[in-house]
């Protein structure tokens, strides 16, 4: 399945973005977190997507080559019975500069991410999410 990205808005927000300076850049954009390899921005005023840039490859085909390896990945992972969110991806190229890929996900709210969730939990209730979790690897 996939969302609904706006392909302009990210092309328009990478042409501007200053990795640097974020607030320097020409979109407004927040970051929602970083993952092991890339940083998560939420772009304008675009509340419902989080934008997951990746590493800066040396050609489209780098990138188109890294999102089949991501696509049976999560196959993969979705075959041993996880629930992923749908997404899409996108690959931008300008002249001059290093290939990008974006993928693009539904935001989820900030406060349902584990280590969020586990501060607001008494001990029982923690105590029934890692029995959950561990009964689920």
């Amino acid at each position: 399945m996939s969302v609904n990205l706006d392909r302009d808005l990210i092309r328009r927000f990478e042409a501007g973005l200053d990795p640097n300076d974020l607030e320097a850049s020409e979109l407004p954009a927040r970051v929602l977190g970083y993952g092991e390899i890339s940083t998560v921005f939420q772009i304008a005023d675009d509340a419902d997507l989080a934008y997951k840039r990746m590493p800066l490859f040396a050609s489209r085909a780098e990138a188109e080559q890294y999102i089949a390896h991501y696509r049976q990945y999560c196959q993969k992972l979705r075959e041993a019975g996880l629930v992923l969110p749908d997404d899409e991806t996108l690959v931008v190229d300008q002249p001059g500069r290093p290939t990008v890929l974006y993928i693009g996900q539904k935001q989820l709210p900030a406060d349902r991410f584990c280590h969020q969730l586990i501060r607001s939990m008494n001990e029982h209730d923690f105590t029934l999410l890692v029995e959950k979790i561990c009964a689920e690897i």
